[in-house]
């Protein structure tokens, strides 16, 4: 009888696996397993029956010892591996880690991933309309919606006529074709960059009968840099806070407001606490101007985007006040959820915070590793009871 209780088919590496499961500790150091450039599935089974099917394709040459919570031994064993050769990327990073060297590709923009950028810009003007007033007519611009030419009596509309509905095969980040108005009426609205201004309507002009021409001013088309995008992805965690417990400490990220560690005492008060640094605006406008925010420098070779928070707690051991730099980045195995992942202490009361954000993998920057992830191949590690496992060995 086949006594497989459970089979874990959540895709993620081995070490995840082991640090974020609570039934399952390592009671040893880990020993080499599938490479890093591969996602494991991990399956669980208990008993000789269960394996059977599977022996063939474990490679027992490599296994690494596990406990439950509740003290039972297990074996983990990777499949056997196939060796498969590919090319190298056109355009490549190489990182080393531990002695190793992993190509990752470096994205190079497009023409559609900066048109994708600029029209993320514009978005802000959804739902929002803009007028002006012309003589006897006041034109009003609602983009990615209608264009109106109405004349008020006071706050009154006594007559309208449509200038034309957005055609979005027909437009792009530049310009917004609307067509079908009034007796056939047409508008085509062009946006224009000015600095610190609000989006206005600064020219209207009818250049041949029903056939309208709109300038619309904005500050939103002035800048098109991949800082601004992921600012705006990011702005949904404004007024939200991110826990995580660690130990004795917990730690918490409040978006572009402070981080912190404390500890949880009895009936969960709050019994210590040590702000581990304050949004830094300064130091952020400063990192963004010099091309340090939006970078790809971690081991592993993920883009991220970078925020400082500073002036926390004086350290006793420094003299220093504690600080923290925090990570943003695309999940490569999206969950839907927001989350503080980890949490270190990179030197002496300085910290980095390492959060996983779904909504950053539809960013240009990020997509590229985010489909890298997705491509990767899938590895099945195989845990079995130790006394199953020796049972294996023993009869081979």
């Amino acid at each position: 009888m086949i006594s497989t209780l459970l089979t874990f088919c959540y895709v993620l590496s081995l070490a995840a696996f082991v640090s974020t499961t609570s039934n399952w500790k390592s009671n040893i150091q880990q020993q080499p397993l599938p490479d890093r450039g591969s996602m494991n599935a991990v399956e669980i089974h208990f008993d000789r029956e269960s394996i059977q099917p599977h022996i063939e394709k474990i490679d027992f040459a490599v296994n690494l010892p596990m406990a439950s919570a509740v003290g039972e031994d297990f074996i983990c064993l990777p499949k056997k591996r196939t060796e498969t050769k590919s090319k190298p990327p056109t355009s490549a990073l190489a990182l080393e880690e531990n002695g190793d060297t992993e190509q990752v590709s470096v994205p190079v923009k497009t023409e559609e991933e900066i048109e994708k950028e600029k029209l993320l810009l514009i978005n802000d003007l959804r739902d929002n309309c803009f007028q002006k007033r012309v003589g006897y007519w006041t034109y009003r611009v609602c983009p990615f919606s209608k264009v109106e030419q109405i004349h008020l009596e006071g706050n009154k509309a006594v007559q309208t006529f449509s200038l034309g509905n957005f055609v979005e095969s027909e437009s792009n980040s530049s310009v917004q074709v609307f067509t079908d108005g009034t007796d056939g009426r047409n508008t085509v609205v062009k946006f224009a960059c000015v600095e610190g201004a609000h989006t206005v309507v600064s020219m209207v002009s009818e250049e041949k009968v029903h056939s309208y021409s709109i300038l619309l001013h904005t500050n939103l088309v002035c800048d098109t840099s991949g800082e601004v995008q992921i600012r705006k992805l990011l702005s949904p965690l404004e007024g939200h806070c991110l826990q995580r417990v660690d130990g004795w400490w917990t730690y918490e990220l409040c978006y572009k407001k402070y981080v912190r560690q404390f500890h949880r005492g009895k009936n969960s008060k709050e019994v210590s606490e040590y702000k581990l640094g304050y949004f830094d605006q300064y130091e952020n406008d400063k990192l963004e101007k010099e091309g340090g925010a939006l970078t790809k420098t971690t081991p592993e070779g993920k883009p991220v985007y970078t925020e400082w928070y500073t002036k926390g707690t004086e350290c006793d051991l420094t003299g220093s006040h504690r600080s923290t730099k925090v990570v943003y980045m695309c999940p490569s195995s999206t969950t839907g959820f927001v989350e503080l992942i980890k949490v270190e202490e990179s030197a002496t009361c300085g910290y980095v915070f390492s959060v996983m954000v779904p909504a950053l993998c539809a960013h240009p920057f990020f997509e590229e590793v985010n489909q890298r992830s997705s491509s990767l191949p899938l590895n099945t590690i195989y845990c079995i009871p130790e006394d199953v496992y020796q049972e294996i060995v023993a009869a081979k």
